[in-house]
């Protein structure tokens, strides 16, 4: 399974962002962003046969997927984590005009999101998949800009971007862009 997620990963890692959140040099939490270039397969396709071009011929400039979300059980501010972590996932999603965000979410954590403002929609039944109930979702870019509006993290995203794309070095203290977490050794 873990290599099956490697390759997945080295697959479209050129068109993806890795973020980790560190607290005393221990992992806490993660997400990754990807901009889909038509080309990769992303994950949603494989476990929901959904294809993103339909999207795409529906009017949508491009297409993000959101992946690799994890907040660890024993970090005691997870919910600020979990609001930091999603408004630095969807900030480039804002930024591209007429974007749309694809993720396959756990089925209370779709819930957790719609109630923390982040509305998604459904697009397919659901299947077990690592455990739990998996859903395959979407999200508008003016769903996800009107979330990233109203969220104190707003400029926590902005900034973090910022220092990548600018400065080309690592964000400070809490969120750490890491690009080569899942590449494997060899």
């Amino acid at each position: 399974m873990i290599n099956s997620l490697t390759i997945e990963d080295d697959n479209i890692f050129a068109d993806s962002v890795f973020c980790i959140a560190l607290k005393n040099s221990e992992i806490v939490g993660s997400v990754k962003v990807t901009r889909w270039n038509e080309n990769s397969l992303l994950p949603i396709q494989k476990l929901f046969n959904i294809d993103p071009k339909g999207f795409i011929n529906d009017g949508f400039s491009s297409v993000w997927h959101i992946g690799r979300f994890a907040i660890s059980k024993s970090e005691k501010e997870g919910a600020k984590l979990l609001r930091k972590l999603i408004a630095i996932a969807v900030y480039p999603i804002c930024e591209a005009n007429n974007s749309i965000m694809l993720a396959e979410c756990d089925s209370k954590f779709v819930r957790v999101l719609n109630l923390i403002g982040l509305k998604t929609e459904t697009l397919a039944p659901g299947i077990n998949y690592l455990g739990s109930e998996t859903l395959p979702v979407y999200s508008t870019q003016e769903w996800l800009t009107f979330f990233l509006n109203k969220s104190s993290h707003y400029e926590n995203a902005v900034n973090f971007y910022r220092q990548i794309e600018s400065e080309k070095k690592l964000p400070a203290k809490y969120i750490q862009y890491f690009p080569l977490a899942l590449k494997s050794a060899g």
